[in-house]
């Protein structure tokens, strides 16, 4: 799908550079805390109206910026990504096209991890979905 298209990640997922970079036409990273490489979060407002697709982090909906990137994302496709991801058919209703999370299976190894603060490795605890509009 991302095979000579415009591409754009909101969040620096290292699958996407590692699977994507190297079949789009380009790939473009936006991130609240850039890397080498990547783009500040300010200019989402003038990148992500050109992209034909882009992933959206899951966490842009509990930071409430989601709504304005949905609407900077008109004509592209969309997916919603990362473990934060809220996995809701109703997001479809709201310009995205595909949901890719997890579904945590393991609660004590969870509540283990948030216990001592390793949030990030929860996600070796549960399986990985994803959804597409319309699927």
């Amino acid at each position: 799908m991302a095979r000579g298209k415009r591409v754009a990640s909101v969040g620096h997922f290292t699958s996407v550079v590692r699977h994507i970079a190297s079949v789009a036409a380009s790939l473009s990273i936006i991130d609240d805390h850039p890397q080498s490489g990547d783009y500040p979060a300010v200019v989402a407002e003038y990148l992500l109206p050109k992209m034909d697709l882009v992933f959206i982090i899951g966490s842009t909906l509990a930071n409430k910026t989601l709504p304005r990137l949905l609407e900077l994302c008109q004509g592209s496709f969309v997916v919603l990504v990362g473990p934060s991801t809220c996995m809701t058919p109703i997001l479809f209703s709201y310009s995205v096209n595909c949901l890719g999370g997890t579904l945590y299976t393991d609660r004590a190894g969870c509540l283990s991890l948030v216990r001592q603060g390793l949030h990030g490795q929860m996600v070796h605890h549960g399986q990985k979905l994803s959804f597409e509009k319309g699927a």
